[in-house]
């Protein structure tokens, strides 16, 4: 009871003018379909310290190439390899990869990412 009471007091306050004067709240920003380029280029620069360990772990020189699909809400849900020199180091690849965010979106998406050492 004693809610409607101060809403009741609230509306009462406040004249109609001040009602027809406020602005209506803005729609939410629209998602994007998949990923761009850029988000995914953002998502793996934030793991490059991840990265820079399994370099330094590893004396294998090369490239491991991973395919990654990303959810739409920017998580990781697989790393596959696709090319290393080393299984190790593709390991220690994988791992940092999965623990790397993406911008949200409508659908996720898929991309293949090259990693050189």
């Amino acid at each position: 009871m004693k809610a409607a009471l101060i809403v009741a007091t609230l509306c009462a306050a406040l004249p109609l003018s001040a009602w027809s004067q406020l602005k209506p709240l803005a729609p939410p920003p629209a998602l994007p379909a998949e990923l761009s380029q850029a988000e995914i280029s953002k998502g793996m620069a934030r793991i490059k310290s991840k990265i820079d360990v399994c370099a330094a772990r590893s004396q294998a020189q090369g490239t491991v190439t991973v395919a990654v699909k990303v959810t739409g809400s920017g998580v990781v849900d697989e790393v596959k390899v696709k090319q290393t020199p080393d299984s190790a180091l593709a390991a220690c690849v994988v791992g940092a990869v999965q623990k790397a965010a993406f911008a949200r979106t409508q659908k996720g998406g898929t991309f293949s990412y090259p990693f050189r050492f």
